[in-house]
């Protein structure tokens, strides 16, 4: 390959040393168009199989070695364009070779498809943003400034690739663009070092192509009975097939199955199943098929580098399998009842925590709820307000309208509550009439704009029964447990009754702080003037 190279590279030594040549004046200006176009081609069919190969299969070098052919590609466009200067699509192609090594050599792939696609976007942008900016005047003037030192960089990573994987036709390739870099450097505008260039381009080109089709095919030999020694000891047939849908091995089963001969490695996928490429499931995916010949059940499994067949004949029956056919059966019964006990069990827990009548929290419920958010504001220094809330008449409403209707009251009253609350807060129904909130990390301003808000909501919209609208109001106990403060449960739950019992006795339709407020009640504006009137009278 050395041998080659050097070949390959004596021409510039001879047209550097010898006069300009002008290829026009001596009836060869062809040779130039012709150059670029065979580079166009060339560089744009190796593009072509590049990204094939990388899409289908993921490696990471093929989508890089894909944008260096593109911009090639590019470079031979530019020429036929008499466009500006070429040096960096070039300086874009070597860089894109080299950055291809490491990930080449390492068997980098990319699993995920649309991260290949991804990274096959980016590349041909970035080949066609090199391009573009060689023909844009702005950008081409400082492409032309910097054309030296760009084509020189090219030749640096052009030839530190071809030495890194020097004896392989990738070196060759890289030696290659590296030698047509060197010819474009030293092109003094007569032309036969611009079309020596294009030559070296080209021949890049093909033997990327070449390296692209025949050494990857090298690098994956088929190597039948590849799978672990374990499969051959199952009932079912088990075959497992290449990136290129070839057999690579196949258990005693598969063989006795589809009558495979020793030499069956390297046989197609659709001429030993028939299936079609429609058929076959996409990465990691695992799809069920029937061949068209036979009728042999199939179950394909595919990831990024294998297509793993497993064949069952459902003619062919034994003990085993029936007994594996009730065990199955038996295990799906009893997942079955498992999750039916699931659902039993998580039914009576919500049957022994809810109030079937409003669906909150039944007295015990909340009541635990209490216990823990005290329990927890003591421990963690934060407080946590309680708001008792009772209809006002609530006797007078279930002795004078009836049980339905004071049913309806309370659902109501419930389900406005629940509307209010926050999904850290906790609500339950506590007595006949009445219905405890629970605040954690909340302040008394808090608590009593919630219990006000709540009040006027309850007290200005009617509630629509079965016999007629109704309209309620209800008394509200609020008080809170600061940081600090030596209360149990039990003591904070006195606190809002005797809040609650405070709004009640002042008439009702309001909300009352607890002792530490001075049992304050707040109210609306009717209510409070009814207060200064008892006071003066």
């Amino acid at each position: 390959m050395l041998a080659a190279l050097a070949a390959a590279a004596a021409p510039l030594v001879v047209l550097h040393t010898a006069p300009a040549v002008d290829l026009a004046a001596d009836g060869m200006g062809w040779l130039v168009p012709a150059s670029a176009g065979l580079l166009l081609g060339a560089a744009s069919i190796a593009t072509l199989i590049e990204l094939v190969a990388g899409l289908r299969r993921g490696p990471l070098a093929a989508l890089l070695r894909a944008g260096s052919a593109a911009a090639l590609a590019g470079t031979g466009m530019l020429v036929l364009m008499a466009g500006g200067s070429t040096a960096l699509p070039v300086l874009i192609g070597a860089l894109l070779v080299l950055a291809s090594v490491i990930p080449d050599r390492a068997g980098t792939t990319v699993r995920d498809v649309r991260g290949r696609m991804s990274i096959a976007v980016a590349m041909l942008v970035i080949a066609e943003a090199a391009v573009v900016a060689a023909l844009l005047p702005v950008t081409a003037e400082v492409i032309d400034a910097a054309a030296m030192p760009f084509l020189a960089a090219a030749i640096a990573f052009a030839g530190l690739a071809a030495i890194v994987r020097a004896g392989t036709t990738f070196g060759a390739a890289s030696g290659l663009l590296g030698i047509g870099a060197a010819a474009l450097a030293l092109d003094r505008g007569g032309g036969a070092e611009l079309a020596v260039g294009l030559a070296a381009l080209t021949a890049s080109a093909l033997v990327a192509t070449w390296a692209a089709i025949g050494g990857r095919r090298e690098a994956q030999p088929i190597e039948p009975g590849s799978l672990p020694p374990v499969i051959d000891h199952l009932a079912e047939g088990v075959m497992q097939f290449d990136g290129r849908l070839q057999l690579r091995g196949w258990n005693p089963a598969a063989a006795a199955l589809l009558d495979l001969k020793p030499d069956a490695a390297g046989a197609r996928l659709e001429d030993l199943l028939g299936l079609s490429l429609s058929q076959l499931p996409a990465a990691s995916e695992t799809v069920r098929q029937r061949t068209p010949v036979g009728g042999i059940d199939l179950t394909l499994h595919r990831d990024a580098e294998t297509l793993t067949v497993v064949l069952h004949d459902p003619g062919v029956s034994s003990d085993v399998e029936r007994l594996g056919r009730e065990l199955r059966a038996t295990l799906e019964e009893l997942l079955q009842a498992r999750r039916t006990v699931e659902l039993q069990r998580a039914e009576l827990d919500r049957a022994t925590t809810t109030d079937r009548l409003t669906g909150v929290g039944n007295r015990q419920a909340i009541l635990d709820r209490l216990r823990l958010e005290v329990a927890e504001a003591r421990r963690y220094q934060h407080p946590v307000a309680a708001v008792l809330l009772d209809v006002d008449g609530f006797t007078a409403i279930n002795t004078g309208q009836g049980i339905v209707v004071a049913d309806e009251v309370l659902r109501e009253i419930a389900l406005r509550m629940r509307v209010r609350i926050r999904e850290a807060d906790a609500l339950g129904r506590v007595g006949s009439g009445s219905f405890l909130a629970l605040l954690p990390h909340t302040e008394a301003d808090g608590a009593a704009a919630f219990a006000d808000a709540l009040r006027r909501r309850i007290a200005e919209r009617a509630i629509q029964t079965a016999v007629a609208p109704i309209t309620v109001t209800v008394s509200v106990g609020v008080t809170v447990m600061h940081p600090g403060d030596d209360l149990d449960a039990d003591a904070l739950l006195a606190r809002a009754t005797e809040a609650l019992v405070s709004a009640q006795q002042a008439g009702g339709n309001r909300i009352a702080l607890d002792r530490l407020h001075g049992l304050a009640r707040l109210g609306d504006a009717r209510s409070a003037e009814r207060d200064d009137e008892a006071d003066a009278g």
